[in-house]
């Protein structure tokens, strides 16, 4: 009996020894050093780790939060934009009060809160840095200590029309054809019209929700991109149909009110506008006005006839001016922005930057250049093409001044694009700081150059607007001059972007416009988008009620 008891004693304290273990296993022990501090322990580490997840899960929560806040703000800006209102066009602050309706708004287990500043950047482009805090609070207690907030900024600034390689608000039964390409961005408010296999470079969306197909001059219409094997489009970065409609500017206060400061200009008459290129590479406009306000008579170059003679202070008919073009380096107090009150008449090469608006038609009497073209035709990384054969002349004197100083005049051994390379044969990447805005408030007109098979090149971006206020007949539309009267005047480039109220006509094909059509009369195209203006866009060239990311940043509270 008293064996048996020892063995139960022995057998308790080992059991106790265990538990003992197994409790500072899980729970912790003191320290040695710390005896108050407890070290190890299942337990306390299942502690911590839950500890751990829940901050975690707190800080992914306040992240979430601060995204909403951002979007938030991006839809209160996009409804503005859609209002036209002034107040995102205006330096300062706009507060949360405004922005979200509140000093914040609850969401879930946390809130967020969002303002926005507004700055005007160049040629008064509304620059956007939206700053979002979003706060998870687990226990909803303020205070309490177990807040985790994190914040985010957002820079966007509000888009230009620039940004599309083509552009209408109303596609009539005008075709696209299979010699057609479009590179860059391609929307219409409308409904496209496709005949055989046009390319399509960029994204391609239309608010119609069908394409329309010329199937063999039976149209058809389609939501299909493609019909058959007849009407087969290529649209290498896809399309959209039924897409946001964008609206169409008709408000021209921005260009005409920078007209009126020290770096614009108003001519008060029709006139011809004539660029070129002077000494140190400074952009040169000449202007003749074509008839005043105050003449009496006939007008010789234009046949256009007058009656009143009154203000001696004005021009004459035929007298000439001149003024410089804005350029950031050469003539940085030159003109960026000419508001012709009529009509206009414009061609030349452009050294710098400049946005040329007028109230009636806009006419281009022939080539209108860029001093450095910003397009590598056959991508050998040289920019000058002199004989305009497609093939860049490397080591031409591009400006004739003896000097092979220009981009593209000559190769060199910097590395300009910033590969890691240098540009041993040359310039590889197109640099051109040349930009060039073309808007009229009627109609963008090719002259007709009479049926010589003279070939056209506009370097720039186009904009034909229909605005109510134009003066003439114009709708709103780019096209050629008697297009369809049988003369053939080769191919018609541009280097830019083409925006247009209506669309219109270019030239008139015969015979199969679904393989490799016959033209009868007009242009053929060969547009090229100049990428560059998406974020380089002409002085105050109109804006869009869309927004271009510049940052997202997180940052320290």
């Amino acid at each position: 009996m008293r064996t048996d008891r020892n063995q139960r004693g022995s057998l308790f304290l080992v059991v106790m020894c265990l538990m003992f273990i197994m409790t500072a296993v899980v729970i912790g022990w003191p320290s040695g050093n710390s005896p108050h501090r407890i070290v190890g322990g299942w337990l306390a580490a299942v502690i911590t780790d839950s500890k751990l997840t829940h901050r975690k899960i707190n800080h992914t929560a306040a992240f979430y939060l601060a995204e909403a806040g951002v979007e938030h703000a991006k839809e209160y800006l996009s409804a503005q934009a859609n209002l036209r209102s002034a107040v995102i066009r205006t330096a300062g602050t706009i507060p949360a009060s405004t922005v979200i309706g509140a000093s914040s708004v609850p969401f879930g287990a946390g809130s967020y809160t969002t303002s926005i500043n507004v700055a005007l950047g160049s040629w008064s482009i509304p620059i956007y840095t939206i700053s979002s805090v979003g706060t998870a609070d687990p226990d909803g207690t303020a205070g309490s200590g177990d807040e985790v907030g994190r914040k985010i900024i957002v820079k966007a600034s509000l888009g230009s029309f620039a940004r599309y390689a083509y552009f209408t608000d109303s596609e009539p039964a005008i075709w696209f054809i299979t010699t057609d390409a479009l590179l860059g961005l391609v929307h219409t408010n409308g409904s496209f019209h496709i005949a055989g296999r046009p390319d399509y470079w960029g994204k391609t969306t239309s608010v119609g929700s069908q394409f329309y197909f010329y199937n063999n001059g039976s149209s058809v219409p389609s939501t299909s991109d493609h019909n058959g094997t007849r009407d087969v489009p290529l649209f290498r970065d896809g399309y959209e149909l039924s897409a946001t409609s964008v609206y169409y500017p008709t408000d021209t206060t921005d260009i005409q009110t920078a007209a009126a400061g020290a770096r614009g200009l108003i001519i008060n008459t029709d006139t011809r506008i004539t660029l070129a290129v002077g000494a140190g590479n400074v952009g040169k406009l000449t202007y003749v006005q074509m008839k005043t306000d105050t003449w009496s008579g006939w007008n010789d170059e234009h046949t256009i006839y007058h009656t009143s003679y009154r203000k001696e202070s004005y021009p004459l008919p035929g007298t000439q001016m001149n003024a410089d073009v804005f350029d950031s380096e050469n003539s940085p107090s030159g003109k960026a922005v000419v508001y012709v009150n009529g009509a206009a008449e414009v061609s030349g090469t452009l050294a710098g930057q400049l946005t040329i608006l007028t109230k009636g038609d806009l006419v281009v009497t022939g080539d209108i250049l860029y001093r450095v073209d910003p397009v590598d035709y056959d991508g050998d990384g040289l920019l000058s093409d002199a004989d305009g054969d497609g093939i860049n002349d490397p080591g031409f004197d591009r400006n004739g001044d003896g000097l092979f100083t220009l981009n593209g005049e000559k190769p060199d051994d910097t590395d300009d694009n910033g590969d890691g390379t240098a540009d041993t044969t040359g310039y590889n990447q197109p640099e051109s700081t040349d930009t060039l805005g073309l808007v009229a408030k009627g109609d963008v007109v090719v002259q007709d150059t009479g049926g010589t098979g003279v070939n056209r090149k506009i370097s720039g971006t186009v904009m034909a607007l229909g605005t109510a206020d134009r003066t003439g007949t114009g709708t709103g539309s780019f096209r050629v001059e008697n297009y369809n009267d049988g003369d053939i005047q080769g191919t018609l480039m541009i280097v830019g972007g083409l925006i247009q109220k209506q669309r219109g006509a270019v030239g008139s094909f015969s015979g199969d416009i679904t393989g490799q059509p016959t033209k009868t009369s007009g242009y053929s195209k060969n547009y090229i988008y100049d990428r560059r203006v998406l974020y380089f866009p002409p002085p105050y060239f109109p804006p869009t009620n869309m927004f271009d990311l510049i940052y997202w940043q997180e940052v320290a509270l």
